[in-house]
């Protein structure tokens, strides 16, 4: 068994693998090792094709980095990120010790889901953006608590206002959902996307974001929402995503136009069991919604209502 401490030169190595193995050695240069225990760093060893050779003898390979890197400057270490590449290049070979000192900033975040599997039994997923999450009427009123009651079934709100259709699918296909399930997919206006920025902080844009952070421009242009053919290329890919999984896992699947409009309902009208929802009374901003919620912004409880309905009716001849 061949044991290999890795880290920075310094005396703090020397002594975690002396007290592992008294015997614990020091590798400086590249050798054929014989079973024990060794202590290195890329420091020591000089060149990564060194600290290649060495690694790949081990058996058990165990990290531990320093507080402070020796060789750190303007917040980067040489020795630090080819350390590390190389415990987890080596991660799925041999047995790796001590990478969860390696940071992966944000990383717990960017995998969130929003809500989670309610009951062991069948349930209802809603998955969309700020109509489908409810924005500007009582928690009650949402189409998906009404559809809920009219199916008997638990219900779990994957929403988020401003939220993209790729980011609604995404949220799917990475929960709990098992066979038997109902999914209903809130459509949105396909002219929006998800970021994240360095501080870990996720915001959902559309032209409403920019207006609200024209600062955002600079860091992407509000152009790129004007390009329609591949707005509508992407939230078609993730929809079809949607479609293939629920068709392989025997779930039912509906999907509700809820901001598709002229422009876009060529892409969707066609897909399985597929509803048009926005638009019930004409085009114009003041009736695309039966009523606004109290922000005059989003649909009312009339509005849900009839989501619900249509929703209900399209199960009831599911296609899936």
């Amino acid at each position: 068994m061949i044991t290999i401490f890795i880290g920075d030169n310094d005396i703090n190595l020397s002594i975690v693998a002396k007290t592992a193995d008294p015997n614990a050695q020091l590798i400086q240069q590249v050798q054929t090792l014989i079973p024990g225990t060794y202590y290195t760093s890329l420091s020591d060893l000089h060149t990564i094709e060194n600290l290649i050779k060495i690694l790949d003898q081990a058996d058990s390979i165990v990290y531990n980095p320093p507080k402070i890197w020796s060789d750190l400057k303007n917040g980067f270490s040489h020795q630090q990120c080819w350390t590390e590449f190389y415990c987890m290049y080596f991660n799925d070979k041999k047995t790796v010790i001590g990478l969860d000192n390696i940071e992966t900033p944000h990383k717990v975040k960017m995998l969130e889901l929003v809500d989670e599997r309610k009951t062991s039994a069948k349930q209802l997923w809603v998955a969309g953006c700020s109509i489908s999450h409810g924005i500007g009427v009582d928690k009650s009123d949402r189409y998906g608590e009404i559809l809920s009651k009219k199916l008997n079934l638990s219900v779990s709100f994957l929403t988020q206002s401003g939220a993209s259709i790729g980011w609604a699918v995404d949220q799917l296909l990475r929960s709990d959902i098992k066979p038997n399930d109902i999914i209903v997919l809130g459509i949105t206006s396909t002219n929006r996307f998800t970021f994240m920025d360095n501080d870990g902080d996720i915001s959902h844009v559309n032209t409403r974001y920019y207006e609200v952070h024209p600062e955002f421009n600079k860091v992407i242009s509000l152009d790129i929402l004007s390009y329609e053919t591949n707005n509508n290329f992407s939230a078609l890919k993730d929809i079809h995503k949607l479609i293939n999984f629920c068709f392989k896992t025997n779930v039912k699947l509906v999907l509700a136009g809820l901001l598709i409009d002229y422009k876009t309902i060529k892409y969707f009208y066609d897909l399985p069991n597929y509803t048009q929802c926005y638009g019930v009374k004409g085009l114009n901003l003041n009736n695309i919604f039966l009523d606004l919620g109290t922000d005059n912004r989003h649909p009312g409880p009339k509005s849900h209502q009839y989501y619900a309905e249509c929703i209900y009716k399209k199960l009831q001849n599911d296609k899936t």
